[in-house]
């Protein structure tokens, strides 16, 4: 009788998060936000880590939700479940646009919003080099140390995955990009029970 290999769900986080950093959610995680989802670490500070789900599409796009906002095809995903009637994006526009806290070499986030819908106006800004989030995710720094040790996440360094351009399917292209340990991920029922 062959014995059951329960180490498929071992992760192994020999990367640190950190600004920069991306967050895989094991297969089981449930939630709204964090069900199946990529995590970009934009900020870590004493105050606490920020980051945004790359994977969840919001069905509009931002100038159907927000008055005032460009006609414009850049998407708008759920950055998580904080602040969810704020936008935030992320972008490439570096000092370009002002106010920009730049994240890692070549990608930042925020600045000012009259200056970027300029710019989507312009066609200068688009989906391209711009990404959009109702809400964003947060934790404190124990709180996040916890979760990782508890293993709800696979800690993958900064560069690893690209922020552009957006895909739904993130999470099922990352786990590929790990290997075959992580690529079984994908085949797992979302609720276990329900089979």
């Amino acid at each position: 009788m062959k014995i059951f290999n329960k180490d498929f769900l071992e992760i192994n986080n020999s990367d640190s998060f950190k600004q920069g950093s991306f967050m895989i959610a094991e297969p089981f995680m449930v939630g709204r936000f964090f069900s199946r989802s990529v995590i970009y670490i934009v900020e870590r500070t004493d105050e606490g880590i920020v980051g945004f789900v790359l994977n969840q599409l919001v069905p509009y796009k931002a100038s159907a939700l927000i008055d005032g906002f460009p006609d414009t095809d850049c998407d708008l995903f759920y950055g998580g479940p904080l602040d969810t009637d704020r936008l935030f994006y992320i972008h490439t526009l570096g000092d370009i646009l002002s106010g920009s806290v730049q994240i890692e070499e070549g990608l930042y986030w925020g600045g000012d919003l009259e200056e970027l819908k300029s710019m989507l106006s312009s066609g200068y800004a688009t989906k391209d080099n711009v990404r959009f989030f109702l809400g964003y995710s947060g934790w404190s720094e124990k709180q996040l140390k916890d979760e990782i040790e508890m293993k709800n996440w696979k800690v993958i360094a900064p560069g690893m995955i690209s922020v552009f351009p957006p895909s739904i399917m993130l999470w099922e292209d990352t786990l590929t990009q790990l290997g075959e340990h992580y690529s079984s991920w994908k085949y797992f029922p979302r609720h276990p029970s329900l089979n």
